[in-house]
């Protein structure tokens, strides 16, 4: 693993020094030193079973004229706020989750702290808590991090990313960083769901209105309506705009004008369309969509 971690060194300690309150014990023979001056005491047998990194470099020989220094202090790049939850996983100490795992601006540069380590075991801690309510609120972000560390949690992100439009500048410019495979298997998603809606739109089975030979039930001449075609090609507007169809599930699609121009289109004296009966086969059509990333 790539780091660029200091060398292992001596530094003078001075007597004002602030030790970590919950990493003062002196039987820990390493002292782990915050960017922003905090020390933190730990046992080098617990860093060697819990990070990779630390276990390498605390493997290596010394050689006969140079043994490790019995209060060995070693700097690092990470300031307090990010080292002691790590160190608190890690040693089997309590964190808050509220506290710490409640932003991604404290969960990534933790989450990283982790990773460029080798600790798994925080990793996994952090995976467990990072589908919760306030971190779900930022589908985007929680995409790209999952996808990051390849967690299955990407599904559940993808899916709630499709309240946004996918290829909108605003979209991009937020998943920038995102692996372009990881990115295409979203915009598919979307893609998937906009084609199978305007599959099911065009279905005169399901939609009269998109028969060229839909004929007047009275007179039997051909109906040429073209509010259905106007509020199909809204309906398409809007599943691009909002792959997750949120805003045609909503009771306001009632009011658009599009709408009361179909629901109110008549011929030979007879409305054209079932009201009830186009809503309910609209839903049916969301109901139908894909869901999952491939």
């Amino acid at each position: 693993m790539t780091s660029n971690v200091p060398s292992p060194s001596e530094l003078p300690v001075a007597s004002d020094v602030t030790y970590h309150k919950l990493f003062d014990d002196c039987d820990a023979d390493i002292i782990l030193q915050s960017k922003d001056g905090i020390l933190f005491r730990v046992p080098s047998t617990v860093l060697q079973k819990t990070s990779t990194f630390f276990r390498s470099m605390l493997s290596l020989p010394q050689g006969s004229q140079s043994p490790r220094p019995a209060n060995l202090t070693l700097p690092l790049d990470e300031e307090a706020w990010i080292v002691e939850p790590v160190l608190r996983m890690v040693c089997g100490l309590p964190i808050i989750i509220d506290e710490v795992l409640d932003s991604f601006d404290t969960v990534e540069p933790i989450l990283h702290c982790c990773d460029k380590y080798g600790m798994g075991g925080p990793l996994s801690i952090i995976q467990s808590a990072i589908t919760r309510p306030r971190l779900l609120e930022n589908p985007l972000r929680l995409y790209k991090l999952a996808c990051r560390y390849d967690w299955p949690e990407a599904k559940l992100a993808g899916w709630l990313c499709l309240k946004y439009d996918i290829s909108h500048p605003d979209t991009i410019t937020r998943l920038r960083g995102l692996d372009l495979s990881d990115y295409s298997r979203l915009m598919d998603l979307a893609v998937r769901r906009r084609e199978k809606f305007e599959e099911s739109l065009n279905d005169p089975q399901k939609f009269q209105g998109s028969s060229p030979e839909y004929a007047c039930s009275k007179c039997h001449m051909i109906v040429n309506d073209l509010s259905w075609r106007v509020l199909r090609l809204v309906l398409l507007r809007e599943i691009q705009q909002c792959p997750s169809g949120d805003t045609i599930r909503g009771e306001t699609w009632r009011w658009w004008p599009e709408t009361i121009a179909v629901l109110g289109a008549t011929h030979c004296g007879k409305l054209l369309y079932d009201a009830e009966g186009t809503r309910a086969n609209i839903l049916h059509a969301l109901d139908e969509l894909p869901i999952n990333l491939v």
